[in-house]
């Protein structure tokens, strides 16, 4: 099984772009999401895409720095170059994307700040993952 849960932000709007398939023309969203590790200020990048009805999702509402959860399936993008060798890579293709940013007013803002609590290394030590 190959299923994937993130939660990050996408570090610049999508790049849109159209292939043909049986003489009709589809639409591709692509990006890259930054998602933060839990427990230190590093990051791990995953390279999405979209297709159809996502691509179209995307286009719309995806934006550079919007907090996405998205579930997808990695796939293998490897290729030959020029020289003939071969490229490996890894897509993530979409299959769920939901936005998990609501727009606040200031006074929301400052609230949701203040009740946010930070879990001590004591807690984080008797959580059953990690």
């Amino acid at each position: 099984m190959n299923k994937h849960v993130l939660t990050g932000r996408p570090t610049a709007d999508p790049e849109i772009s159209y292939f043909d398939k049986d003489g009709e023309k589809k639409m591709v969203a692509k990006f890259t999401l930054a998602s933060n590790h839990m427990h230190d200020n590093e990051a791990d990048f995953f390279r999405c895409v979209a297709f159809g009805k996502k691509a179209d999702f995307v286009e719309k509402y995806v934006k550079k720095g919007i907090h996405l959860l998205i579930t997808g399936s990695e796939r293998n993008n490897n290729y030959k170059d020029k020289e003939g060798k071969t490229v490996y890579g890894m897509n993530l293709v979409i299959e769920t994307i939901e936005m998990l940013d609501k727009k606040k007013t200031g006074q929301e803002a400052d609230q949701s700040k203040e009740e946010f609590m930070q879990m001590t290394e004591e807690e984080l030590a008797e959580l059953p993952f990690r």
